[in-house]
C-alpha cells in the first residue's frame, strides 16, 4: 500500500511518494517513491512489490508488480524500533523476545528494475486483475484465518490460566465470560472449516469459499478489540504487580519477600510472575499494542472488508427465500 502521507501534497515539488515508475528504457523501469508495510521485511531477500489498492485510469504510473532485491542499488529500509531488542529478558517479555516480526515501509529511490523481474506495467486492470480475478487472495486469507484461531486459542488458555490463578473459576460470571470467549474461539475455527468444506476446485487447486473469508475477516476484526478487553478484565490487576524483573526473584535482598508476596500454596512466586508476565506481554506491552493494532487492519480497513463481504455475497440465496415465500402469499384478489 502506499505510505498514509500519499494522501497529502508531496513536502517538496516534485518528490513521489507512493512507489511510481519515474522512467523506463530497453533494460527496465525505475521507480520513485515507498510503499507500506512489509513485515518481516529485514529478514528477507526480496520483495514483491506490487499495487493492491484500487487504482484508476491515470495511476498507471503506480500500476506495476515486481520482484526487488533487498541489495539493490537504491532500496532502503525503513523499520519501526525493534520490541525484540528492547526486551530485557525472555523471562520478563517471553513473547517480545522471540516472536517480535518488525514492520518496514520500503523507499526507492531510483531503484531500476530489469525488465525479466516485471511482471505488470502501465496497466491499472491488471494490477486488479492478478489479485482478484484468480484466487490469490484466497490463498492469503485463508492461512491468515488459521493464524488467527490458534492466536485466539491460546490467549483463551491464557485467560483461563490467569482466572484460575487468581481463583475466580468457580464464579459465575467468570464462567460466562470464559464461555463467551470459547464460543467466538469456536465461532473462528467454525469458519475456518467453513470455508473448506464449501470450497470449489480451480483447475487442480482446491479454493477455499472467498465469501465465507470475507465473512470471517469482518468477524475478525470486530472480535479481537472485545477479546482482549475481556482478558483485561479477567487478569484485573495482577499484572500490574509484577516484579521489575527478573532480578527481583534471583537477588538474595529481595528472592524472599518476592516468594512471600508472589508464591501460593499451588506455586511458586517464580512461576506465578512467569505467568502473569506473559499475560502481561500478550495484551499489554508494546508487542501487545502493535498485535491489536494489526489485527484490525492487517487485511485493510474494516469498511473495505465489509464492502468485499457484500460484493462476494450469494444475495439470491437470501433473497430468494423471500420472495418464494412473498409469492405463496398470494394476491387481494385470489383470496
Amino acid at each position: 500500500m502506499p505510505p498514509q502521507t500519499d494522501r497529502q501534497p508531496p513536502a517538496r515539488e516534485g518528490d513521489v511518494i507512493n512507489a511510481s515508475v519515474v522512467d523506463e528504457d530497453h533494460e527496465g523501469i525505475t521507480v520513485k517513491g515507498a510503499r507500506q508495510l512489509a513485515t518481516g521485511l529485514p529478514m528477507a531477500q526480496e520483495i514483491l512489490l506490487a499495487a493492491v489498492q484500487p487504482l484508476k485510469p491515470g495511476d498507471e504510473r503506480a500500476s506495476f508488480t515486481a520482484m526487488v532485491p533487498l541489495n539493490a542499488k537504491g532500496v532502503k529500509l525503513m523499520s519501526r524500533r525493534s520490541y525484540e531488542q528492547m526486551a530485557s529478558s525472555k523471562f520478563d517479555y517471553p513473547l517480545s523476545s522471540r516472536f517480535d516480526e518488525n514492520d518496514t515501509v520500503i523507499y526507492c529511490d531510483e531503484v531500476k528494475i530489469p525488465w525479466e523481474r516485471v511482471f505488470v506495467h502501465n496497466d491499472v486492470k491488471m494490477a486488479r486483475a492478478q489479485w482478484f480475478d484468480i484466487p490469490v487472495m484466497a490463498y492469503q486469507n485463508y492461512p491468515a484465518q488459521i493464524r488467527l484461531g490458534v492466536k485466539l486459542r491460546f490467549l483463551l488458555g491464557l485467560a483461563y490460566r490467569m482466572a484460575e490463578e487468581n481463583g475466580l473459576l468457580h464464579l459465575p460470571p467468570v464462567m460466562e465470560v470464559l464461555g463467551q470467549m470459547a464460543a467466538e474461539v469456536n465461532v473462528v475455527q467454525g469458519m475456518i472449516v467453513a470455508m473448506e468444506t464449501n470450497g470449489e476446485q480451480y483447475g487442480k487447486y482446491f479454493i477455499p469459499n472467498s465469501s465465507l473469508q470475507y465473512s470471517a475477516m469482518v468477524y475478525a476484526q470486530s472480535l479481537h478489540p472485545v477479546f482482549i478487553a475481556r482478558m483485561r478484565e479477567l487478569a484485573g490487576g495482577s499484572m500490574l504487580s509484577m516484579p521489575s524483573s527478573v532480578a527481583d526473584l534471583t537477588s538474595p535482598a529481595t528472592a524472599e519477600y518476592m516468594e512471600r508476596v508472589h508464591g501460593t500454596a499451588k506455586r511458586s512466586a517464580v512461576d506465578r510472575v512467569k505467568l502473569f508476565n506473559l499475560g502481561w506481554d500478550a495484551i499489554g506491552t508494546e508487542f501487545a499494542s502493535r498485535h491489536a493494532q494489526y489485527e484490525i487492519f492487517y487485511s485493510g480497513p474494516a469498511f473495505g472488508n465489509r464492502i468485499r463481504n457484500y460484493s462476494g455475497y450469494d444475495w439470491e440465496s437470501a433473497v430468494s427465500l423471500v420472495d418464494g415465500f412473498l409469492a405463496s402469499c398470494g394476491n387481494p384478489d385470489s383470496e
